[in-house]
């Protein structure tokens, strides 16, 4: 350590200046100046740099165990440059900048109150893979795949509660706006996060970012003041590239195509489990152009058919997948149940119409689906379906949301089918049949006996041929019948 140090008792400062810190790697360097030092409100302000080193290395050197991350090349690159100011109870940091690998933060960080810290900020980080830092995903041998397996199928384990201890101690309040960030694989630009925190109730009210063409904005409030943790959900996604987004998620998309969806949902749980069934609310989504993936609803329909036929379709590499121009629909939650009564899918090939629910505490699906063929000529194998075009074919959807089950209920449609075809033949081949001779027998009966020119005569004469002229034209209605059958 090396400084120069000059008081001035008269005026109570202290002023330190080229202040040269060195432990280990670390070096430190600094200008302070200390006002009122002989009174219990002492201030102090100054400048201080922490000149580029390794932290990875000076924890290996002091015998500092790190956690374990992802990138063992992380926090070899470390710097800090800051003003500096405050009290025995707060410090200020303005101007600051902050090196940390390939990430530069900048901004000013105050900390209040040291006895119950306070946190306010406003900072800005130009990027950060957070990936990097977090530990490594270890992949699962086959042992303990069949053992995970095995440990499902018996009672089931205990979940952990979720740990709200942490969230009860922030207190903090402040903004944060990210140039680019990749976190669980996610990808996402122009970040802001507004944070407000204290005594277990956490605000991150308004967050916006832009992630896969898209855009995002959301309210989330977390309550953990009490033994379980209340949560509200407030958010909106718009023209998202959804594929990419759900791959990098998980791994796997199961719909492609535009996104833009909104939902306010709120649940409350001392577990993951028990928020998801108490989650209640409502939203809304809108996909274009894209496809639902795993289930293809026009090879479907056509094996039922062949199958009703007692024909063998042939094998084709048609995608596992429903395209689609446009797939919409609301729902609303209910304790964990998603109902949804308005599902609509529109394509070149399908019109689709449909209502069920999703259970999102045990991932069972249940939908009923109508499906209208209004096109044959393109799509999805439409000229195989031309003799279903015009019909609305039922398709039930059962299981599970990894493993969705579809059925079609072709054969009593084409019963019903072939029911309205022989009623619409039968009721043209009786006009027929009846049309010109009854029609001279009704009009005969009703308008075509002579006049006299004895009005008494006449009306006596009609009186007594009228029973004989009802019965003439019933005959002949059962003699056409007989004929006909």
């Amino acid at each position: 350590m090396s400084a120069g140090i000059k008081a001035d008792m008269s005026k109570q400062t202290v002023t330190i200046s080229a202040l040269v810190l060195k432990l280990q790697d670390l070096l430190l360097e600094g200008d302070f100046k200390a006002n009122d030092i002989l009174k219990d409100k002492l201030s102090f302000n100054g400048s201080v740099h922490v000149q580029p080193f390794s932290l990875r290395k000076l924890a290996t050197d002091m015998n500092i165990e790190l956690p374990e991350m992802s990138d063992a090349d992380t926090l070899k690159q470390v710097e800090l440059k800051s003003e500096i100011s405050g009290s025995t109870t707060n410090v200020n940091l303005t101007n600051l900048a902050v090196t940390l690998d390939d990430s530069n933060l900048t901004g000013q960080f105050a900390v209040n109150n040291f006895s119950k810290p306070a946190l306010n900020f406003k900072l800005k980080l130009d990027q950060i893979d957070v990936d990097r830092y977090l530990p490594p995903v270890k992949e699962k041998s086959q042992d303990k795949v069949s053992e995970e397996k095995a440990n499902n199928s018996a009672e089931p384990v205990k979940e952990e509660k979720l740990p709200l201890e942490p969230l009860r101690q922030i207190n903090a309040k402040g903004t944060i706006d990210i140039g680019k960030m990749k976190a669980t694989d996610i990808t996402s630009e122009n970040i802001h996060i507004t944070i407000d925190a204290s005594n277990g109730l956490v605000k991150l009210t308004p967050m916006s970012a832009n992630l896969y063409q898209g855009q995002y904005k959301g309210n989330v409030i977390l309550d953990a003041r009490t033994d379980s943790l209340k949560l509200s959900l407030n958010e909106k996604i718009s023209n998202i590239r959804v594929e990419k987004l759900l791959e990098d998620m998980s791994g796997e998309a199961k719909i492609s195509g535009t996104a833009s969806a909104n939902a306010k949902l709120t649940g409350e749980g001392a577990t993951v489990s028990q928020i998801k069934q108490t989650l209640n609310g409502d939203g809304g989504f809108s996909f274009t152009d894209g496809a639902l993936k795993g289930i293809n609803i026009a090879e479907i329909i056509r094996k039922a058919k062949a199958a009703l036929k007692g024909e063998k379709l042939a094998s084709t590499d048609t995608p596992v997948q429903t395209d689609f121009s446009s797939l919409t629909g609301t729902f609303t939650a209910k304790n964990g149940v998603i109902n949804n009564q308005d599902l609509a899918m529109k394509s070149p090939l399908l019109r689709l119409d449909g209502a069920g629910t999703a259970n999102l505490s045990n991932e069972n699906i249940d939908y009923n689906l109508k499906v209208a063929i209004v096109g044959t000529s393109k799509g999805q194998g439409g000229k195989e379906l031309e003799e279903l075009k015009g019909l609305t074919i039922p398709v039930k959807i059962a299981g599970t949301f990894s493993n969705p089950k579809p059925t079609v209920d072709l054969e009593n449609l084409i019963k019903d089918k072939a029911k309205q075809e022989i009623k619409s033949k039968a009721e043209e081949k009786l006009k027929e049949k009846l049309g010109d001779d009854l029609g001279g027998l009704l009009g005969g009966a009703l308008g075509g006996s002579s006049k006299s020119t004895d009005g008494n005569a006449s009306s006596e004469s009609s009186t007594e041929d009228a029973p004989t002229e009802d019965k003439n034209v019933e005959d002949a209605l059962k003699d056409k019948l007989k004929k006909l059958f």
